[in-house]
């Protein structure tokens, strides 16, 4: 692990940075021992393979070099993680490139306006930066173009009710 260290310390301040934690995040338990709770516990996890692949190299070149060791009765080291035997073995027969640095994908859950924490997962802005947007994703009032209060409407409050009051007034009859 300590081979592949500053890049796992790298990758969890950049998690640090980007993730607005809660308290619900974390449990104390009776003996003291803090431990992290899901949903963080399943962003680290999906990181797992990457440090994984990136520690078997080394595991494998250790091993080798106590198998090399004077007294070692190792005469073959297996390399299951890497299967660097294998790719030596068919490397007449089929050259590939080396593999592309690996890219650990963080946590989507920061404004993409200002960067601060998003009220939920499938949200991109922040409340404050969702209230200042003014593009056309943003659905407009029908007849003032004003910005509307719920998704599935077509009217503002203001047009709303005076609507509703129009009809109000088209529907009672005319008192004689």
């Amino acid at each position: 692990m300590e081979a592949v260290r500053p890049r796992v310390d790298a990758y969890v301040l950049q998690l640090l940075r980007r993730t607005a934690f809660n308290r619900s995040d974390f449990f104390e338990t009776r003996k003291g021992v803090c431990r992290l709770l899901s949903p963080l516990t399943h962003e680290l996890a999906k990181a797992a393979p990457v440090w994984a692949e990136r520690v078997a190299p080394v595991c494998e070149q250790v091993a080798k070099m106590l198998a090399e060791a004077a007294g070692s009765k190792i005469e073959r080291v297996s390399t299951p993680l890497t299967r660097a035997n294998y790719t030596e073995a068919r490397g007449a027969v089929r050259r590939r490139p080396p593999a592309e640095q690996l890219r650990l994908q963080l946590p989507e859950k920061v404004c993409k306006g200002c960067g601060g924490p998003v009220p939920k997962r499938d949200r991109v802005y922040c409340d404050a930066c969702y209230s200042q947007l003014d593009f056309h994703t943003k659905k407009r009032c029908k007849r003032c173009d004003g910005a509307l209060p719920h998704r599935k409407r077509i009217y503002c409050n203001g047009c709303l009710e005076a609507a509703q009051r129009k009809r109000r007034k088209c529907v009672t009859p005319p008192i004689p």
